[in-house]
Parts: structure tokens; sequence; C-alpha cells
């Protein structure tokens, strides 16, 4: 299948990223660099660092990954963690990628 492209993402360990509101959580986001997990109770989800490359804008990630955890896309709550990670990233050709922080890929 030439037209077949795998990729394995290798994640960092987790950081918590404590957030008193949501406005401080858009302003600690480093797009193109940070994964990031979100737990509110029961919902949660997690987006990879390559995420950036569709949603660059903090707001707009924020707010598809809350509807991801099942969420509505303003919510924030005093229960909400966070935390982020960055990701390696091997292709099948051999390469190897980390997220760059302008949402591209560094080699």
């Amino acid at each position: 299948f030439p037209a077949l492209e795998i990729e394995l993402s290798v994640l960092g360990d987790p950081e918590p990223l404590p957030c008193r509101s949501r406005e401080e959580l858009l302003a600690r986001l480093r797009p193109g660099i940070d994964g990031l997990i979100l737990r509110d109770g029961p919902a949660q989800a997690t987006f990879l660092p390559k995420v950036w490359q569709q949603l660059p804008e903090p707001e707009d990630f924020l707010a598809a990954l809350l509807m991801k955890a099942g969420l509505p896309p303003d919510h924030w709550s005093p229960t909400i963690r966070c935390a982020r990670y960055e990701a390696t990233s091997f292709n099948d050709a051999g390469g190897r990628r980390a997220a760059a922080a302008d949402g591209g890929d560094r080699r």
C-alpha cells in the first residue's frame, strides 16, 4: 500500500498544569508543543501536540478537547484537572519528528 503512512507518537511524562481559570490555562498552553490531558469528574480526553496543526488557536484547541470529553465547549469548573506533555513521532520512513512551537515538525 504505497499511500499508507504509519506514524507512532511516543508521549513524554505528563506534567500537571494547575490553573485557577480558563484564561490562565489558555495563557499557559504552548501551541505546537503541548499535548493536553483534561479531566473533570468522569469526563476525560486528550489531544496530541499534532492536533495544533488543525486547531492552532488555544481557545479552539481547548473547546474541541472539552467537546471530545463530552463537556460543553465553554465549560470550566474548579474540579478540572489538566496535564501537558510533549510527544516525539516516528514514521515508517525512519523519520523522527518532535512537535515544534510553530505547529510544524522539528526533525
